[in-house]
């Protein structure tokens, strides 16, 4: 349990130091992160949560300028969770200016591919590969498993809700 009491706390301190920082709401970003279930889902998924927690801790490296900080906290939320390795060319991509229809079209693009079985398509192309080094079972297991079978696929009514506080975010940002 000792463990478990850890990483929470680990998790929400992260978290809590970012809404501090980042926001002059701190109590809206609370509520939120609650509200869409965030909180239960890191002391579900606390390994997963951590690391999202170090990304959100590391942001401020990137506003600043610090890559080195920025790449240690990347690197050990890798051990975490692996699929933090995806966040290293993170650091290069926030820095550059982007036109907002380019921003409204990648919202727009990833609000399709959410209802879009592509996952699924994309591991079928490429399951026979995966078994000649022995992951597709793993994989398999993780797309098709009872946990996961009907998670994030089609039109639902969080991701309406989602869109609409993407909305009104959108429209008072500076």
């Amino acid at each position: 349990w000792w463990i478990f009491m850890l990483f929470s706390v680990l998790n929400l301190y992260f978290f809590c130091k970012g809404f501090m920082k980042y926001t002059p709401f701190v109590s809206v970003a609370l509520l939120l992160y609650m509200r869409f279930s965030y909180l239960q889902l890191d002391f579900m998924f606390l390994r997963q949560g951590l690391a999202i927690a170090m990304f959100f801790y590391a942001i401020k490296y990137i506003k600043i300028e610090n890559p080195y900080k920025y790449f240690f906290l990347i690197s050990i939320s890798c051990l975490f969770h692996i699929s933090s390795i995806i966040l290293f060319p993170v650091y290069f991509l926030v820095s550059r200016s982007y036109r907002t229809n380019a921003l409204w079209g990648l919202a727009l693009l990833a609000f399709v591919l959410g209802m879009l079985p592509w996952v699924e398509i994309l591991f079928s192309v490429i399951e026979r590969p995966l078994e000649l080094v022995g992951l597709a079972s793993p994989i398999k297991s993780y797309l098709y498993g009872e946990n996961w079978v009907d998670q994030g696929k089609g039109f639902s009514f969080s991701m309406l809700e989602k869109l609409i506080v993407l909305l009104f975010f959108s429209y008072y940002y500076n």
